[in-house]
């Protein structure tokens, strides 16, 4: 009996604290993904600021831009950054949005790259 009254209640703490958080995901463009880009990783801090795990099969620089979607499917904000991948490398990149992008609003970004630099 104490077990089962332990278990209910570790789910209700768990649920009391996930209360109000929406989930909010990190994708990869089509232009990235073509470079032979994948992710792995994402997180997406309360700052107005994400990161995402990247992994190059080829050789990839450019200038990558991450876009702020709220609920409608409307960009609200965006964030650039360079990017420079050697063939099988990853790295952690991050973004970081203006204080004016409300990222309680937000509800997805996607990464892509924005230009190529040969």
């Amino acid at each position: 009996m104490k077990t089962h009254l332990l278990f209910i209640l570790s789910f209700a703490v768990l649920g009391l604290l996930g209360c109000g958080e929406a989930e909010v995901g990190v994708s990869i463009g089509p232009e990235l993904r073509s470079q032979g880009v994948t992710q792995t990783i994402s997180s997406v801090d309360g700052q107005n600021a994400i990161s995402v795990y990247l992994i190059s099969k080829t050789a990839v620089k450019g200038t990558l831009v991450a876009k702020a979607i709220n609920e409608s499917g409307q960009e609200i904000g965006r964030s650039a950054t360079e990017l420079s991948l050697e063939a099988d490398d990853a790295k952690l990149i991050s973004f970081k949005f203006g204080a004016e992008v409300d990222a309680t609003a937000a509800k997805s970004y996607l990464v892509d790259l924005k230009s190529v630099q040969e």
